[in-house]
């Protein structure tokens, strides 16, 4: 299923414009400060997110941060389990780098990598 779903996703970021592709990410966040008081299912997560590095592996298409993040976006959503999404930059040797994560009460779906990227946007579900 996350094999198919991320199809999906990265047809969807390659012909719709990032407005539409905005809403499929959760509620804007103006401000980052985050509580966790929400009980979850943490055996849920860990199988979310198998699945979702089974595709990534699986894919011939590109199946990195972006697509990944939205596809976990998409089955949290499904089982009501609430999550923050990051947009995130950094620079290195005079590049500028994009990443996207994901995480639902402090365990991260998708990783947000060893560097240090500065938050530009965070989404939030419910």
């Amino acid at each position: 299923m996350a094999l198919i779903y991320s199809f999906y996703i990265r047809w969807y970021i390659l012909w719709m414009p990032f407005k539409i592709i905005e809403k499929k990410m959760g509620n804007k966040q103006q401000n980052t400060t985050l509580s966790y008081f929400f009980k979850y299912d943490k055996e849920k997560l860990v199988i979310i997110k198998k699945s979702i590095l089974r595709a990534a592996r699986l894919s011939i298409w590109r199946n990195k941060c972006f697509e990944q993040s939205l596809t976990a976006a998409y089955f949290l959503r499904k089982y009501k389990i609430p999550y923050h999404l990051y947009m995130g930059l950094t620079k290195e040797n005079q590049k500028l780098i994009a990443h996207v994560w994901i995480e639902s009460n402090g365990y991260f779906l998708v990783e947000k990598g060893g560097k240090d990227f500065v938050t530009l946007a965070t989404y939030y579900f419910p």
